[in-house]
This record gives C-alpha cells, sequence and structure tokens, in this order.
C-alpha cells in the first residue's frame, strides 16, 4: 500500500474529490485517514507542523507498518531563494529535509528516497515557526532553497519504520519578500490558492505514482492518449491564432496537466476546449499574446469554476463601489457576510458619490453571495468527459 501524507484537508480536496482514485473514509482511532480498496492507496491528514505530524503519522505506522510500502508526503512549501528556478505555482521534489527548532538547527536531516525525478530535486528546511519573516529567511537559506513545517517529520517517522518516502511540493509564497505584505495576507493567499494547488498536486502525483483510471485500465490506446500531456501546448504553438511566451508555457502546460488529471479521455477534452475556448478564441479580436492571456484565464476557469464564477457575480454587484473608488473589505476567505467600506473624502462632492453608489449597491444580494446562495451552473463552462 502507498500512502499520501497531507498536512490539511484544503491541500487534499482534489485528491478526496477525485473520481478515479475513489478514497473513502476509513476507521481509525483518529479522523483524517482515507483508502481506496480500487487502488490499494491510503490518504493521511497529518495536521499542520512537526509534533501533529509525527503523531499521526507515527500512530498509523505503528499499525499498519506491514503494509505500507511507500509513504509520499505533498505539500506547500515557502520560497526562501530569490532565483528563476524557484517560481510560485512550481513543482519541487525533496531531496533531504532539514529542521530548525527556532534557537539551533536539528542535527538529524533525512533524505528523501527520490534518485531520479521529473521535477526539480531540491532541499528543504521545516521550520518550527508559522509565518516566517525575511530575517528567517536568511537563517534558513544556508540549508536549503525551501521551507514547510512537516517534511522533516514525515521523513523521521518514514526512518524510524524503515519505509522508503518521496516529498513533492508546490511553491506558495515568497519568504524572501514576507515582510512587504505580512505574514496575514500570506496565509490568506495560500489559502485562497489551496484548490489550484490541490489539483497541482494531484497531477504531479499522477506523474510519479501512474494510476490507471477506470476507462482505461483496459485500454492500451487511451493509456497511450494519457502521456500525451503536451497537445494542447502543441496545438497553440503551431496555431497563428496565440503566441506563447516562456512563462505562459509553463502555465499553459501546468494547467493542461491538471485539466488531464480531472478529465476520463485526452481526446474528449481537447475536442471540448477546441469548441469552447480555441475556436471562439480565433475570431476574436486582440493579439496572439493577449489571446494566449485569454486562453490561460479560461483553462483556470475550467479548473475552478465555482470560485471564477464566485468572484465574477460578486465583482458585479460590487461594481458602482469600485467605480466610486470605495474599498471594500470582505472576512478573512469569507467566513461571515459582514462588509467593510473604507472612503476618503476630500471634497463634499465625495460625500455625494459615495451615496449614489450605495444607493446603486443592492447589499442583500451581495451578503447572499457570501453566504452561498446563488447557482454557478449557468455561468460555468462545462468541460465533462463525453467519450
Amino acid at each position: 500500500m502507498k500512502l499520501i501524507a497531507i498536512a490539511h484537508r484544503a491541500e487534499a480536496q482534489a485528491f478526496l474529490k477525485s473520481r478515479h482514485l475513489a478514497l473513502k473514509p476509513e476507521a481509525f482511532a483518529f479522523d483524517g485517514l482515507y483508502y481506496s480498496t480500487e487502488h490499494n492507496l491510503a490518504l493521511l491528514l497529518t495536521g499542520e507542523g512537526v509534533q501533529s505530524a509525527t503523531e499521526k503519522l507515527a500512530a498509523l505506522c505503528g499499525a499498519k507498518h506491514n503494509k505500507i510500502q511507500e509513504i509520499i508526503n505533498l505539500g506547500v512549501a515557502g520560497i526562501l531563494e530569490n532565483s528563476p528556478q524557484f517560481e510560485l505555482g512550481g513543482v519541487k521534489e525533496i531531496r533531504t529535509a532539514y529542521h530548525d527548532l527556532g534557537h539551533k538547527m536539528e542535527f538529524k536531516s533525512f533524505s528523501t528516497s527520490s534518485q531520479t525525478s521529473p521535477f526539480h530535486l531540491c532541499d528543504i528546511v521545516t521550520s518550527s515557526k508559522r509565518a516566517l519573516k525575511k530575517k528567517d529567511c536568511e537563517e534558513l537559506l544556508p540549508f536549503a532553497p525551501l521551507v514547510d513545517r512537516e517534511t522533516w517529520a514525515i521523513g523521521s517517522v518514514a526512518n524510524r519504520f524503515q519505509i522508503p518516502f518521496r516529498s513533492l511540493k508546490v511553491l506558495s509564497d515568497k519568504v524572501y519578500e514576507a515582510d512587504q505584505g505580512g505574514s496575514l495576507e500570506v496565509c490568506r493567499l495560500i489559502k485562497d490558492q489551496a484548490p489550484l494547488w490541490s489539483q497541482q498536486l494531484l497531477a504531479a502525483f499522477d506523474k510519479i505514482v501512474p494510476l490507471e483510471k477506470e476507462a482505461h485500465s483496459n485500454n492500451p490506446e487511451n493509456k497511450k492518449e494519457l502521456l500525451k500531456d503536451n497537445t494542447l501546448l502543441d496545438f497553440i504553438e503551431k496555431s497563428t491564432t496565440f503566441h506563447v511566451t516562456t512563462s505562459q508555457k509553463r502555465k499553459v502546460k501546468s494547467l493542461w496537466d491538471i485539466l488531464l488529471s480531472q478529465s476520463m479521455n485526452e481526446k474528449a477534452l481537447m475536442t471540448e476546449l477546441k469548441d469552447s475556448t480555441l475556436t471562439p478564441l480565433a475570431s476574436e479580436k486582440g493579439t496572439p499574446k493577449s489571446k494566449t492571456s485569454k486562453l490561460i484565464e479560461r483553462l483556470e476557469n475550467l479548473i475552478s469554476p465555482f470560485k471564477t464564477d464566485f468572484h465574477k457575480l460578486l465583482e458585479k454587484e460590487t461594481k458602482a463601489l469600485n467605480e466610486a473608488r470605495c474599498k471594500i473589505v470582505f472576512s478573512n476567505q469569507f467566513e461571515t457576510d459582514s462588509i467593510d467600506l473604507n472612503f476618503t473624502i476630500r471634497k463634499p462632492k465625495d460625500v455625494f458619490k459615495l451615496q449614489k453608489a450605495i444607493e446603486k449597491t443592492d447589499f442583500t444580494t451581495i451578503q447572499n453571495l457570501l453566504n452561498g446562495q446563488w447557482d454557478s451552473k449557468e455561468m460555468s463552462p462545462s468541460c465533462d468527459d463525453k467519450a
């Protein structure tokens, strides 16, 4: 059995929702364990930090160590090194994990079983602190270019039970810029991007642990199709409609990987994209580069239509306030339906402008949106498998 170890449910959501993985809750001493009979695959939500990850993983390994063949740690990591090879949203595979105790570095380090990888191999420091500042970055960078909260703990337990382990990380934030936005802003950014990063982790997992999907299990041609993950990129590079920069190429490749992991059939997915996105874009006005930007935006919408539609509706309902340059502040992750308005009055006519904007704004509709009382089905484009 292979065991996936992920800290948070938000990072694991793509795995738990995946039909082809078919993970179901498994009874254990605590919540957070899932198992797929079809693939002999388990997933454990370890919780954040060294202590929680150590306790939960050690308990599971103690109970099932004779069944666990490999532990695969997945999650997000902060970037310590200001370098072009470490870009937000990129995926890295970990080679060695170190542990920062806060006042000193732990003597022991743990290496993964990864010798070769489709991803760039690099080291990581597991920090005892949750929110890091630029000063912390300067202290940790001599040891590794990345930082997280659990990898060292996973390696420690895996080493104790003599189980091979690997670790993949999506790069979530630039720690060397942490002082510019504040730790709270970084945490909000990470939470907001969690659905997309979870999909990226699933796509990365599929690359290192290929699992047959239901509709492909007995069809060699379909298996061959899944391996050709550059179909979309090949299409737009040959097309005169689009111009793809290096950064856009990486983005399209990443989004295509995610869409492939969601779809049961690559050919059907490509046909759907041509009909719903590529052909309409060809007839629209704009430069080839701007059309590529629109394509990327629409691909992101296909991956997470709920989030995209929600923000579009919210933007529509707050248009009058935005045009009046009234800053709208919502609660963290829209946890409540409260709305704060910040507006600067310099002249008497500014009061009139604000009054008009408030009159044009339906706050009941906005609060209904924040409470989930809306239907995204009519707005969201479909990319379902039609094979």
